[in-house]
């Protein structure tokens, strides 16, 4: 060993020598305590997620560390056995928690869910969970979707690319000072140098304009394990300090942390640059290292609870997240006795884990005794059985799903269902709601799914349905999700009447001219929503693509959430920017447009409901309650002539009361976005109403603005 790296870190001597240190154990505790109980009390602790942060920088100090130590003794790093060491030491716990998962989805999971379960336990299983995360986190149904028992798997994938990576680029780096190795150093520095700073520009700038896929990107996270392992090759005692300074400087590290815990919100642009408060901290201290010192970190990090937990951190975190989200399964919402038991029990599963699984599997003699041939081999047949078993498991649900979505929706165009029972004292439905509460998030128009343009596509899509000669003239309807969810109603009445039906949706997107502000402020989101507007607006003004009318309608907090410019509210704004957008349409077509007041947004899930009740009578609101945002469509359909504006509230709120079933059907698939089924019964109703609209409505003479 050089005289350079035996004077580098008291750390690495200590490992080498099989002794844990006591600030990362304690690091390790403090990180995974803030994810749970962010998870499970995120009001109360908003940044705890900053916990996976910590373990990231920590990621990055212990295996630089430890590839330092190869090459400098070895002068190569051996890559095929590094990977082998990673694989023995975590896929047997994580491929154990994913099939219980999988066991745990088939028996109590709602079916609907099973599509996105399975899909998310094949991604975890290869590593890739953060990538399938990413990809959802771009679709506008996805969001829509519970999050997955295998969620916190997203940081685990980004750990095992790190653990892929990482190795070769030291042996790269190795292979390049091969002749004078004692540069590898300086060549290591420059090069992780130059990751760290491409990373972090790279962080900074994607999480201001796509914050939903860079919280989960590897490439936004490097940076972390880099820094790490920045330190690692700087080594600890660069810096000559006291044991009584690194006590300070080990405190001053535990005391960014806990204030990221409490300062960060997950609305906040991460990991940008703001990240740096977590990261730094856990810098500092490691950097402090083992002093001691009575009243210092490490000291206080010795004690033998916060060890075992650093211990068992890594089962801990595979265990929690699970029982969070699969528990309400079972008992419904969870209490915070619930809560509280979910801690406990974490702990007691992580330790089991810890002892029958981790450390059995870690060194086993047959999975060493031929290099690294039986655990990649083992890790590949494992991993290769949930993938299958993922893949096969939906397949059975998405068959048990279809056909009694397709009795819903055949019950749907029957004369006294949904909304056509509301509306018709004569009609008497008495039978629970379908389709039920665990299968209705599927019950969407495929179809329809296909039209919309995602957050990440700035391209205008149009579908056509009904009949495609259009013998009773054509028809548009545009919109955000909300349009997308009553498009079955149109598609009905299209094929009822010999329209020809043109679709052209994107979330959270109204056509209107007004600029979109996102809470998230996804600026490509944003910037992709005025060029899908323009494009719209552009196409239905076709002169050889003629409308007889246009729908419209969209969110109304999407609605309220524009740029008002500094010149009134959100409000006015919105309202300015529909009223400009219809009468500009209206004043080239001298078409009229019609537009629906937005539907019912719920307090709480209806579905949900529905499922942890099983009573119809309790799942109601008030119109209050159900339209407490108000909807800037109304007053802009109010003010612009040549624009209809049709009310249905009272079908969806009958007498004032706002129902999670109407007339036997089971009305929304989330808490603002109807069922195929309720839309399905939707359209005698909407085709009266569209009749009656139009029969009293004057349009404005071609090219008059109005």
């Amino acid at each position: 060993m050089s005289t350079q790296l035996a004077s580098a870190r008291p750390a690495e001597r200590r490992e080498t020598a099989g002794r844990i240190l006591p600030e990362i154990q304690g690091l390790r505790a403090v990180a995974v305590a803030l994810v749970v109980l962010f998870h499970l009390w995120p009001n109360r602790l908003p940044g705890g997620f900053v916990g996976v942060d910590v373990f990231f920088v920590i990621s990055g100090f212990l295996i630089t560390a430890h590839l330092l130590r190869e090459v400098e003794r070895t002068g190569t790093v051996r890559i095929v056995q590094f990977w082998g060491r990673r694989i023995r030491r975590l896929l047997p716990a994580s491929l154990f928690v994913l099939a219980v998962i999988a066991v745990a989805t088939w028996a109590l999971g709602p079916l609907s869910a099973w599509p996105t379960i399975y899909r998310h336990i094949a991604a975890a299983s290869v590593y890739v969970e953060n990538w399938a995360l990413a990809a959802d986190s771009v679709d506008y149904w996805a969001q829509a979707v519970a999050a997955p028992p295998t969620q916190h798997y997203w940081s685990l994938s980004v750990e095992e690319q790190f653990y892929f990576l990482w190795p070769i680029v030291f042996a790269a780096v190795a292979l390049a000072v091969r002749s004078a190795r004692s540069r590898f150093r300086g060549v290591a520095r420059v090069t992780l140098g130059v990751i760290v700073a491409a990373s972090f520009a790279y962080s900074v700038w994607y999480s201001i304009t796509t914050p939903s896929v860079a919280y989960f990107s590897t490439f936004t996270r490097a940076w972390e394990f880099g820094l790490g392992g920045m330190l690692a090759l700087v080594g600890l005692q660069s810096v000559r300090l006291t044991p009584l300074m690194r006590l300070v400087v080990g405190w001053i590290g535990i005391a960014a942390i806990a204030l990221s815990a409490i300062v960060i919100r997950s609305s906040d642009p991460f990991p940008g640059a703001i990240a740096l408060l977590p990261v730094l901290g856990t810098i500092l201290v490691i950097f402090a290292g083992t002093t001691g010192v009575r009243g210092s970190f490490d000291q206080a990090a010795a004690w033998r609870p916060v060890q075992f937990t650093g211990d068992i951190s890594y089962s801990v975190y595979l265990w929690h997240w699970p029982l969070i989200v699969m528990l309400p399964w079972v008992l419904g919402p969870l209490s915070t006795v619930a809560k509280l038991g979910i801690i406990v029990l974490s702990v007691v599963l992580a330790s089991l884990t810890k002892n029958f699984i981790e450390d059995p599997f870690r060194n086993a003699r047959w999975l060493t005794a031929r290099r690294a041939v039986p655990t990649f081999a083992a890790a590949a047949a494992a991993s290769a059985l949930i993938v299958g078993a993922s893949f096969a498991a939906p397949a059975v649900g998405q068959q048990m799903v279809g056909a009694r979505l397709a009795e819903a929706n055949a019950f749907a165009v029957t004369s006294c269902a949904g909304a056509s029972a509301v509306v018709d004292p004569s009609c008497s439905v008495s039978t629970p709601p379908v389709p039920e509460a665990d299968i209705v998030f599927g019950d969407a128009d495929p179809d329809i799914e296909k039209c919309f343009s995602q957050d990440d596509n700035a391209e205008m899509i149009r579908c056509s349905f009904g009949d495609p000669n259009a013998p009773a003239g054509r028809v548009a309807l545009v919109g955000d999700s909300h349009a997308g969810a009553m498009a079955p109603a149109l598609m009905r009445l299209a094929q009822e009447r010999g329209w020809g039906l043109d679709v052209y949706l994107k979330p959270g997107c109204p056509w209107s001219e007004t600029r979109r502000f996102r809470p998230d402020n996804n600026v490509t989101a944003i910037e992709n929503c005025v060029s899908w507007r323009d494009q719209v607006s552009a196409a239905v003004v076709d002169a050889e693509r003629p409308y007889r009318f246009v729908v419209t309608t969209s969110y109304a907090i999407v609605g309220n959430m524009v740029d008002a410019g500094g010149e009134g509210t959100p409000y006015d704004a919105s309202v300015a920017g529909l009223r400009s957008t219809w009468g500009s349409f209206i004043a080239q077509t001298g078409t009229p447009v019609v537009v629906l007041r937005d539907n019912p947004n719920w307090d709480r899930s209806p579905v949900q409901c529905l499922s942890e009740t099983k009573n119809p009578d309790a799942c109601t609101e008030t119109t209050a309650q159900a339209f407490s945002n108000p909807d800037p469509q109304i007053a802009a359909a109010e003010q612009t002539p040549g624009v209809a504006l049709i009310d249905m509230s009272d079908v969806y709120c009958p007498e004032g009361t706002c129902r999670a079933d109407l007339g036997g059907i089971t009305a929304y698939r989330d808490a603002h976005h109807f069922s195929k089924s309720f839309a399905l019964s939707l359209a005698p109703v909407l085709g009266q109403r569209l009749d009656d609209a139009l029969s009293v409505h004057t349009v404005p003479s071609k090219g008059a603005s109005g």
